[in-house]
């Protein structure tokens, strides 16, 4: 009886390792073929899957980013602008909800490299925020810096992976 159960257990062992192969070999191959291979964040005790087919969808072509609350403070100060010249060439710019915001509870804040950079314009953060509420995953790509005299803009652009 012990012969016929590890001759089963090594045939399941060779049949995974065949599974695992040619599962490996499949992802290669997309690999190769200039897929970006996403992994999907599935429930709790789902089964990740691989998603080929990472979508990134650009939700506002262009905004710029608010310094702070009324006229005086909207545009970006002098720190932020550093933030954005240290940067080099670095254009994703993390997107972090801030929902205890007494002010505006659809507060999103953007920063890079930890350097803060202003927040989401109020009549377009409460999408954003939902679908960031939502467990979307979206950032800005920086496009450029406006000044008008001594008011500067920083532009972006709001993206999502999905």
């Amino acid at each position: 009886m012990t012969d016929m159960t590890d001759k089963t257990n090594d045939a399941g062992d060779h049949a995974r390792r065949e599974t695992d192969r040619a599962e490996s070999q499949a992802l290669s191959l997309l690999a190769q073929d200039g897929f970006a291979l996403t992994v999907s964040g599935g429930l709790a005790g789902d089964v990740d899957l691989p998603k080929p087919y990472g979508t990134t969808i650009t939700l506002v072509d262009r905004t710029y980013l608010v310094g702070g609350r009324g006229f005086g403070g909207s545009g970006a100060d002098e720190g932020m602008l550093e933030g954005i010249r240290s940067a080099g060439s670095e254009t994703r710019i993390v997107l972090r909800r801030e929902p205890d915001d007494a002010a505006d509870p659809w507060t999103v804040e953007a920063s890079l490299d930890g350097v803060f950079l202003g927040v989401v314009r109020a009549h377009e953060n409460e999408i954003i925020a939902r679908l960031m509420d939502a467990g979307k995953h979206v950032y800005a790509e920086y496009l450029e810096t406006e000044t008008l005299g001594e008011y500067h803009r920083i532009w972006v652009s709001l993206v999502m992976e999905d």
